[in-house]
Formats: C-alpha cells, structure tokens, sequence
C-alpha cells in the first residue's frame, strides 16, 4: 500500500528512527520534545491497532523529510469530532511552508484513506486564525461541518471529506481494479 507517490513527495509510514526528526519538527513549531515522543508513541501504537497511521513525506530528489501528514482515529477530546472518526491533520518543516507540500502530501493521504483504506469519511479542525491550514482543508476538497473546541479548549472550525458515492474500496479513479 504505502509508499505513496507524487510530483514531488514519496509518502511512507512513520518509523520509530524518525524521532529525532519529529521532534526537531515539533520544536520549530512551538511542541515540546515530550510532546514528539507521546506523538510517535501513540502513532506507532495506532498504525499496529489499526493498519494506518501517521505519514512522513520526504522529497523524491533527495529524500528530505518536509512534513508528516497524521491519520488517525481521533478519540476523546475534541469538541464536534465523534472519537471514532478518522482526523487528518499535516505539519510542515518551515523551510517547506507556503510551497505546496502540504497540500500535495494531504491530498494523496486522504485519497489514499478514502480509497484504498475504505474509510468512508475523514475529519480535520483548523482554528479560525490559521489561514494556511484553512486554504489546506478547502484545496483537498474538505467542506465545513461546523465549528468545535480543541483538545486544549481553542474555538476550531471542523471539516469534512467523504468518500465519494458509490466509489468502494480499493478502487482509485482512473484505474480499473484486479
């Protein structure tokens, strides 16, 4: 199934030797090392649960990791979002921002979890001042649901993307399946 591929990104499953990378990322986004290490602890945990999980993208010239896209099932905590429901969310290395790359690495994982996942429907919350994540959610095809409470108590817009009607698993568009 994974890796994944596109124009500029090979997408592949989280691994316990990227730690030192995610919490780099973390950091420069305002985490903590603690908050990286619960990260890949229970990313890890729910891709063995589960079948899928978070997914590192790294450049196809070069094999520089830029982001990590997280698939996951969202459990307790967010206002809005059912626990059961599959939460898609990205973070950037900051020197790939603005470029695309998240865009790019999310709409492959979401079509990959729709399609050949069978999940019938992912999730996302975007707090209102985030304007990039917000231009994310709406160029991968994602509709407001409503808005909602983060885990920490932060007001977030909440959207949707559903796999389309009558499109079953394991068939991506454009191929035929067998």
């Amino acid at each position: 199934m994974l890796p994944i591929e596109t124009d500029r990104l090979i997408l592949r499953p989280l691994e316990v030797g990227d730690r030192d990378w995610l919490v780099a990322l973390y950091a420069a986004s305002g985490g903590s090392r603690d908050d990286a290490a619960r990260e890949l602890t229970e990313a890890l945990e729910h891709e063995r649960a589960h079948g899928y999980g978070h997914v590192v993208a790294e450049l196809r010239d070069g094999g520089e990791r830029v982001a990590v896209v997280e698939l996951h099932r969202a459990g307790e905590g967010v206002v809005g979002i059912a626990p059961d429901e599959v939460e898609i969310g990205w973070l950037v290395a900051p020197a790939h921002r603005g470029v695309g790359v998240a865009t790019e690495a999310a709409r492959a994982v979401s079509g990959f979890a729709l399609d050949q996942l069978g999940i019938e429907h992912l999730v996302a919350y975007v707090r209102p001042a985030n304007a990039a994540s917000r231009r994310v959610v709406e160029k991968i095809g994602m509709r407001r649901r409503g808005s909602g409470r983060s885990r920490s108590g932060a007001e977030v817009e909440i959207f949707e993307l559903r796999r389309p009607v009558g499109r079953r698993r394991g068939v991506t568009p454009g191929r035929t399946p067998g």
